[in-house]
């Protein structure tokens, strides 16, 4: 969803947004000018199903 975490500018030429993820696989891509766009930086990448792709971000557990 683009709106659910709307990027910020931080004033030093990078764009943000921070949330908390539950431990897990996430898929991601970015969407510029109504375009989505697979993240660069991205180690890992996989199908969208849309004949792009998307980042993967595993986020392990944190113990107490």
């Amino acid at each position: 969803n683009p709106a659910a975490h709307a990027l910020k500018p931080d004033g030093k030429g990078w764009w943000r947004a921070r949330m908390q993820l539950a431990a897990g696989s996430y898929q991601y891509a970015y969407q510029v000018d109504g375009v989505m766009v697979t993240p660069p930086e991205a180690e890992v990448t996989v199908e969208d199903g849309f004949g792009g792709r998307n980042g993967l971000l595993q986020v392990d557990s944190q113990g107490p």
